[in-house]
């Protein structure tokens, strides 16, 4: 959970704590389910929600977080478990970076003037290891991946993912074989 400075102003009487505490009821149940898709919806409504409250540097974290998701966030922890029986042999990743994210996040960057080393600062705070069961990237490689989507590296990206993918199964492989 993010600390208290980033929720919305309280008892400003439009009903907006309500509504913001649903969306943190959501992210907690989701991370408890392991329902990743819906946990990175909701984080890109509470990027939108508190944008439109005028938060536009707390919007790019949770936007980053939504990014973050993209990259990580199997649909589900189902699904997980369901390749993993199998050894991930079928297993496709599902990451990915959402064009719309990216442009939401430096679009708000420059709306605010957060500067890059700034961005990088916001995403290391945003960017939470170990929230996933599993991960393909590291948080570095996600805020590289970040400014490559900045500069539309749209094939070095697809690389990097591949190369994630292959290094993911590589490294299952070789705890499987330990575990033997």
């Amino acid at each position: 959970m993010l600390p208290d400075y980033m929720r919305p102003i309280p008892g400003d009487g439009t009903g907006n704590d309500m509504r913001w505490d649903s969306l943190t009821l959501e992210v907690e149940l989701y991370l408890r389910t392991g329902n990743y898709r819906l946990l990175r919806d909701t984080r890109v409504r509470q990027g939108r929600f508190v944008e439109l409250e005028g938060s536009l540097r707390i919007a790019v974290a949770y936007y980053c977080m939504a990014f973050y998701s993209d990259l990580n966030g199997f649909d589900s922890i189902e699904r997980l478990l369901y390749y993993q029986q199998g050894n991930f042999r079928s297993w496709r990743t599902t990451a990915s970076v959402d064009a719309g994210i990216v442009n939401k996040i430096f679009d708000l960057c420059c709306r605010c003037g957060i500067s890059e080393k700034e961005l990088l600062t916001i995403c290391r705070k945003a960017f939470i290891p170990g929230i996933y069961q599993c991960h393909l990237f590291t948080t570095k490689e996600c805020r590289e991946l970040l400014l490559m989507s900045r500069d539309r590296r749209i094939g070095e990206i697809n690389s990097r993912i591949s190369q994630a993918e292959t290094r993911f199964l590589s490294q299952f492989a070789c705890q499987r074989q330990a575990a033997i």
